[in-house]
């Protein structure tokens, strides 16, 4: 078979044909810290299909009951030919696209490769036709089973069986058509997770098939994407620390299967550009996990999602063009201080209305928190967790928040001792500043907060795990198996400012909530200054006349934050 091979020439592509080219060819230029996890996942992905997601065990499928890898739970969904392609006991997105990307079957022609297991063999190809069937006949099916994601992941299990036996020749029928309709360009979803689910389905089906066609067609699109998904620094464009890490997989995961296919597609330049984004968005993912080794919950991200914490040698603070900037006291330490500060573009894809939102991890857990994700479902906790009052984020009184502006960094200072950022924005009508200052030996946060003139209201909504154990004038006490305390004056007169609590929903996983007890302040500069422990504090104002300086001191420190016209020092 004559291939392309593909190499990126500044924005454009350049071809080049040749014959197919060994493995090991392909890594030949790279460092072996690169191309070392992706060489493991060539192996390991030649060994079986995709993956079953979760789904199960094939004593379950061949009872008829798969599992939605979402709630965990075991759904009757009928077997083979009987399949129910309505099953829907959810009411949910997440498990439609579940049931009409058949990832479980994958799992069914996985167990034949590994055991000649006919019968499972028999059950994915009647499970496959009868969805078939179903789709050609019910306008529900059809409906919810012609959408981006399952098409992708339905392609992948019919390319997971053409690797194993020669498709029957309905089956190779539905795999043309639902190939070219992915790759008609309106179905096509660009620049997103989902377009890199069927730009992977295409080239698992052509590498099965051997149709170049379709393998060149996922590469080149591929190419044209990897720029747009992870920016020069590693950031991923779907303002989701979950789906940054999901799109690292799976990105990993395409350059794998396509160094796998017999003849390779995947060649030195091109695959030079691609796998160092991925480097690089790998190291975005470690900057975004927790000292717990959890992601920390930013956008459409679950509040148990599992970071990485492997890579070492980062720097203690950084930001992102992308919108974020973090910062820890210690990478090596449990218990050490985390915080993230969003901004940037506005809202898109997987993100939230959260730009100047803040967290703050210390002692092992979290302490501020986001609204946080329950799942894809459009209700009205879907809303509310996606708005501006589900995050730690200053809201301007008596004006309205404006979705699609962007949120400008102003100033940037990733001192590893003491960090300093400015943030503003005109999602108000009204310029807004955020200034935050992180002081790493005393695992202390500042934020000062204004609007030109109006009032602000600063809320900082408290982990469920932990409770507001008192407040008063200027300070709030938070208690549990970790405690912290918030200070709250204003910026020019060290006036303390009444903290008020309220409880709010917030969500922890898919459809699983809690409440959270909110705390929020109002005034026209806002001074909070977070710290671990159960702490007292001091006012006065700053010896120039310019603004106000508070010292916070707790067992074994005292820290000292100055708040002024220029912001935090």
């Amino acid at each position: 078979m004559t291939i392309a091979l593909w190499t990126l020439a500044g924005l454009g592509l350049v071809a080049a044909v040749g014959a197919g080219v060994a493995v090991a060819t392909v890594f030949s230029s790279l460092t072996p810290a690169a191309s070392a996890d992706l060489v493991v996942a060539v192996k390991e992905r030649s060994k079986a299909c995709a993956g079953s997601t979760g789904m199960g065990n094939p004593q379950l499928w061949h009872q008829g009951i798969v599992i939605n890898p979402v709630s965990k739970t075991q759904i009757p969904i009928g077997l083979g030919a009987g399949t129910n392609w309505r099953t829907d006991p959810y009411d949910s997105n997440s498990w439609r696209v579940q049931l009409h990307g058949l990832a479980w079957v994958r799992g069914l022609v996985d167990q034949y490769r590994r055991t000649s297991d006919q019968a499972s063999l028999d059950l994915a190809i009647a499970t496959i036709r009868s969805h078939i069937q179903a789709s050609a006949s019910d306008p529900v099916v059809l409906k919810e089973s012609m959408k981006a994601h399952p098409v992708s992941l339905r392609l992948d299990t019919i390319s997971c069986l053409a690797s194993v036996i020669g498709l029957p020749e309905d089956i190779s029928a539905e795999a043309e058509r639902l190939a070219a309709w992915q790759l008609t360009e309106k179905n096509y979803a660009i620049n997103h997770n989902h377009g890199l689910m069927q730009n992977l389905s295409l080239a698992r089906l052509g590498c099965a098939t051997n149709r170049a066609d379709l393998i060149d067609a996922a590469w080149i699109r591929m190419l044209k994407e990897i720029e747009f998904v992870v920016d020069e620094q590693g950031a991923n464009n779907e303002q989701s620390t979950g789906y940054a890490e999901y799109n690292k997989r799976k990105w990993t995961d395409a350059i794998g299967d396509l160094a796998a296919c017999d003849e390779v597609y995947v060649i030195n330049d091109a695959a030079q550009s691609v796998i160092e984004r991925i480097s690089k968005l790998g190291t975005f993912i470690q900057q975004t996990t927790q000292p717990d080794g959890m992601l920390v919950p930013i956008g459409n991200t679950y509040g148990n999602r599992q970071g990485d914490l492997s890579l070492g040698g980062q720097p203690l603070v950084a930001y992102y063009n992308m919108g974020y900037a973090m910062g820890r006291s210690n990478w090596n330490d449990p218990s050490a201080m985390y915080w993230t500060l969003r901004f940037g573009p506005k809202r898109m894809r997987h993100g939230h209305e959260d730009r100047m939102s803040v967290t703050y991890f210390v002692n092992g857990g979290r302490v501020l928190v986001d609204g946080g994700h329950s799942g894809h479902d459009k209700n009205s906790l879907k809303a509310y967790l996606m708005s501006p009052g589900a995050h730690n984020a200053p809201q301007v009184v008596g004006k309205k928040f404006k979705s699609g502006s962007k949120t400008d960094l102003l100033r940037a200072n990733p001192d590893p001792v003491r960090a300093t950022f400015t943030v503003a924005d005109k999602s108000y009508g009204v310029t807004r500043t955020r200034h935050l200052l992180a002081d790493n030996p005393s695992k202390t946060l500042a934020t000062l907060d204004y609007a030109n003139g109006s009032e602000v209201l600063v809320p900082w909504s408290v982990d469920p795990s932990l409770k507001v154990a008192g407040y008063l004038p200027g300070l709030t006490q938070i208690g549990g198996n970790r405690t912290a305390t918030i200070v709250t004056v204003d910026a020019e007169t060290c006036a303390p400012l009444m903290p008020t609590a309220e409880s709010k929903t917030i969500a922890s996983n898919w459809r699983t909530t809690a409440q959270s007890q909110k705390v929020s302040v109002q005034g026209k500069r806002v001074f909070s200054v977070i710290t671990p422990g159960l702490n007292t504090y001091t006012c006065q104002i700053a010896p120039t006349g310019d603004g106000v300086v508070v010292t916070v001191s707790g067992p074994g420190y005292t820290s000292t934050v100055s708040a002024g016209a220029n912001g935090l020092s």
